[in-house]
């Protein structure tokens, strides 16, 4: 949990934050539904 809200807190600095935080959302999701565990296993 705290490597997603670093990751989210990193990309909020830019300036298109709606669509970052979405994109951020999207990937994260897709990828675990795939099993793939980028947070788990960096």
């Amino acid at each position: 949990m705290t490597r997603y809200l670093l990751v989210n807190a990193v990309l909020d600095q830019g300036p298109d934050m709606m669509g970052v935080r979405e994109l951020l959302k999207r990937v994260t999701t897709g990828l675990y539904r795939r099993e793939i565990r980028i947070f788990h296993h960096p």
